[in-house]
């Protein structure tokens, strides 16, 4: 019989190596156990329901008593993994610096009509997550949507480097938004970035979606925060592109160096599609082109464009279609 020191030897050793295949499994199958971790409140004021903001548990709540701004160390969020805020009472801020990208796959919900925002400083890629809120703002250096959805009354999402000041909001260097079998379902979508491509069935749908897609883009606003004015410059590589996937409103409004859509993608609205893509200098809305291409709006003769009011000037049907592009595995 083994003596109790050596018994107790093994059960170490069996604990050891019993807790080194679990990490070795995590890492191959890419679980992880994540909560957005090392929390500051750097304005405003919140309550957690579990834990702090410097340790969340799963299934946390986050409650503002007013407008609060919280940065964090990192935001993952694992796919097991659940994350709530209350915005009752307040905006709540989430900002993760530059440097540091973000996954999440696990749930974040939101209740109250103050927006719940997620600034991502180092990229942003989801990967089975799912958002419930009603005003979801999303900003973030690069962005990949993979197997998630989200479904909030309004969803902004802006993709690139930008600065702000009074009145005035830059994306200075654009970058893509890919969604890929994923779906956005809102009464408002607002979205700025250098491209938008849907694949693998994906789905774009509100009420009304308005899509900035350029290389430089300039928003003004009104003291009352109301868009006035937006001033985009686009070349051929700023596009509109999809692929088995469907885009589909009640209006539909988008600026863009070009349009492709492409095996059995649809893009339709209940009322209007108002697509700008050539040269135009008249407010609200000012497009350049900056490389001297052409503008071209393109379908693919297995794809459709349509409105209730009638046809969508500007699309040219096509025999030939493209290759969709490989989808970045990083945020």
């Amino acid at each position: 019989m083994l003596r109790e020191k050596e018994l107790n030897a093994m059960k170490k050793q069996f604990l050891r190596t019993g807790m080194l295949t679990a990490l070795i499994t995590a890492a191959l199958t890419g679980a992880v156990w994540a909560m957005p971790s090392s929390g500051t409140l750097v304005q405003g004021n919140v309550t957690v329901d579990q834990g702090s903001l410097a340790a969340l548990p799963n299934g946390a709540t986050i409650k503002a008593t007013e407008d609060s701004v919280i940065e964090w160390t990192d935001f993952d969020l694992a796919a097991a993994d659940e994350l709530h805020f209350d915005t009752i009472d307040g905006a709540i801020i989430n900002r993760v610096p530059a440097g540091k990208a973000t996954l999440l796959r696990g749930k974040i919900t939101q209740i109250g009509t103050h927006p719940l925002a997620i600034i991502c400083g180092g990229g942003l890629r989801t990967d089975g997550t799912r958002i419930d809120g009603t005003d979801v703002k999303i900003d973030a250096a690069k962005m990949t949507m993979q197997d998630s959805g989200i479904t909030a009354s309004r969803v902004q999402i802006r993709v690139g480097e930008s600065e702000e000041s009074a009145g005035t909001y830059h994306l200075r260097s654009t970058a893509p938004l890919y969604l890929s079998n994923t779906f956005i379902s809102a009464q408002e979508v607002r979205s700025m970035s250098g491209v938008i491509c849907l694949l693998k069935g994906s789905e774009l749908s509100a009420d009304h979606i308005n899509l900035s897609i350029g290389a430089d883009i300039r928003i003004s606003y009104s003291a009352e925060g109301t868009e006035t004015q937006e001033e985009i410059a686009v070349t051929r590589d700023n596009t509109l592109s999809l692929w088995d996937s469907f885009v589909s409103g009640g209006e539909i409004a988008f600026r863009a160096g070009g349009v492709g859509i492409w095996r059995g993608s649809e893009l339709g609205a209940e009322r209007k599609i108002t697509p700008l893509v050539k040269n135009v200098k008249k407010p609200p809305y000012i497009l350049t082109r900056t490389d001297g291409s052409d503008a071209k709006m393109l379908c693919g003769m297995d794809s459709s464009v349509w409105q209730k009011s009638g046809d969508v000037r500007g699309f040219s049907a096509v025999s030939f279609t493209q290759t969709p592009p490989i989808v970045p595995v990083e945020g």
